[in-house]
């Protein structure tokens, strides 16, 4: 199985110290539970109050993560696990889940989420919470050397060293992790720096999250030959 983790997800609810803002009031009274999830679109003006805040407010990122992973065939054909990790905990993604195509819908999804801890309300749940903490269950189900960071920090590695790698952890059918940052700017948490993994690139240059994401599908589906 290859796992694929969202780290460092820019995904939370509204602090409450922004709810007291008329800008907030209107966007709730207009999109309801959707107006709920920080979003730097709808809060860009108060956002700067807030620490860090060009790595927060990007639900669109894990949005595009969903699209992109579940309809990919390496989901269809079971060799695709998905993960996020944000600040308010690290949830397990269903296989089965259709991610709503509407991004409004899909950001009310994320809130109750938020809230609740997993959604639907009522099992069978598409998105659930671990029950272990995120640094617990990578170090208790994976040795450091098949969990693999990608930042343009590390080594770079070709595309065919990249499909090689994948290749050959499926050929000895062990699990093999790959970490994927879920924000904008900046630099991946010291939690995740933390990890054991080994830090790998294709070039010295910075990626949105949805390009380094398709890459990998396709190179793990080359790898497994689903294409």
């Amino acid at each position: 199985m290859i796992h694929f983790i969202l780290v460092d997800t820019a995904i939370e609810l509204v602090p409450k110290n922004l709810r007291k803002t008329p800008s907030f009031y209107r966007n709730h009274q207009k999109l309801g539970k959707a107006a709920l999830l920080l979003d730097v679109a709808l809060h860009h003006s108060t956002m700067n109050q807030l620490p860090d805040a060009q790595k927060r407010g990007r639900p669109d990122i894990l949005h595009h993560f969903l699209l992109d992973c579940l309809g990919s065939p390496l989901n269809i054909h079971g060799n695709l696990q998905l993960h996020f990790q944000c600040p308010s905990g690290f949830f397990l993604i269903d296989s089965a889940m259709r991610c709503p195509r509407d991004y409004l819908r899909f950001k009310g999804l994320i809130a109750q989420l938020l809230e609740l801890g997993h959604i639907p309300p009522k099992k069978p749940y598409l998105i659930s919470q671990h029950k272990d903490s995120f640094n617990n269950w990578i170090s208790s189900n994976f040795s450091s050397d098949r969990v693999f960071l990608l930042t343009e920090k590390g080594p770079s590695k070709s595309f065919n060293e990249i499909q090689e790698l994948i290749g050959k952890f499926v050929k000895i059918s062990q699990d093999v992790v790959f970490l994927i940052g879920g924000f904008q700017k900046g630099n991946f948490s010291t939690e995740i720096q933390r990890l054991s993994a080994t830090p790998i690139s294709w070039g010295n240059h910075t990626l949105n999250s949805w390009t380094v994401v398709n890459h990998m599908l396709v190179l793990s589906e080359i790898a497994l030959d689903l294409i």
